[in-house]
């Protein structure tokens, strides 16, 4: 299954060569569905949003309407298998 994701790249990522920490955001149940904007409403996508930089990677997929985190850990893993 494919999820739609925001990523967010520190400022400096593409001049540098050094390896970035990377953070998964995970969602909360209201936040669920094909509106990814919804995901910018809470946590570290909103601080991103607000203009907030942060010295990591930030991953933050969304959740389909029908199910929940726990049915998409393939879904996750591969998520995460494409960016790194």
């Amino acid at each position: 299954m494919y999820l739609k994701f925001l990523l967010y790249l520190p400022s400096d990522y593409h001049n540098s060569e050094q390896k970035w920490p990377l953070v998964l955001f995970l969602h909360g149940i209201g936040e669920r569905g094909t509106d990814l904007e919804l995901v910018k409403l809470f946590g570290i996508p909103k601080e991103i949003e607000e203009g907030v930089e942060f010295p990591f990677l930030v991953v933050s997929p969304q959740c389909p309407e029908d199910t929940i985190w726990a049915n998409e850990l393939d879904a996750l893993h591969a998520l995460l298998g494409d960016i790194i």
